[in-house]
């Protein structure tokens, strides 16, 4: 048997026969196997411009979501009414504002509450400024 019978059959492009494209005649043009124009390179530009500029969107988008998905979390585990560290301290900070209370009982510093602080600053304020 001969060799070549066992080898896979191959046709080339832009031809009928069995041979290579180029043994016995040119091939011209897109049969030739490589490209025989120039590269667009206005075109490659514009689309790279633009897939830069999408990936730049995409990931300033991405890092937005990331922020406010943080900032949720964060409100959701710090800053909510349901946590109850935050309700002490709220409690804590409410009764400072709003009672009376001996700062330093022996040199008489009281503390008084912030709205009645207020209309004694004002009235003091109010008898200078007339003087």
């Amino acid at each position: 048997m001969d060799d070549k019978s066992n080898e896979p059959i191959q046709v080339y492009p832009g031809t009928d026969d069995e041979s290579h494209p180029h043994e016995g005649h040119e091939v011209a043009g897109d049969a030739a196997g490589y490209e025989t124009s120039d590269t667009n390179t206005r075109t490659i530009a514009i689309t790279a411009t633009i897939i830069t500029l999408l990936i730049v969107i995409f990931v300033v988008f991405l890092n937005e979501v990331f922020v406010a998905t943080s900032e949720n979390i964060k409100y959701e585990q710090i800053l909510s009414a349901e946590n109850p560290r935050l309700r002490e301290l709220q409690n804590i900070e409410t009764e400072k504002l709003t009672e009376y209370a001996y700062i330093d009982s022996a040199a008489g510093v009281v503390r008084i509450p912030i709205d009645r602080a207020m209309k004694l600053y004002a009235e003091e304020d109010y008898k200078q400024r007339n003087k």
